[in-house]
């Protein structure tokens, strides 16, 4: 399952998306994975927060 992240890069996840919906066969592509990499602290909330945006955003730009 492809998994992307956005620790390093905000973009990172929706190239992911569409990179991954372009070369995989769609009826092999079951889906994916965010893996944000932060705690689940208080003072990384607003990252988190960015990542659930971040996975909606993919998924609306190109849901199959």
């Amino acid at each position: 399952m492809p998994t992307g992240s956005n620790g390093a890069k905000d973009a990172n996840f929706g190239n992911t998306v569409a990179f991954r919906r372009r070369v995989i066969a769609r009826e092999r592509l079951k889906g994916f994975l965010m893996a944000p990499w932060s705690f689940t602290l208080p003072p990384f909330e607003e990252k988190l927060a960015a990542a659930v945006d971040q996975v909606g955003a993919a998924c609306a730009h190109g849901a199959r």
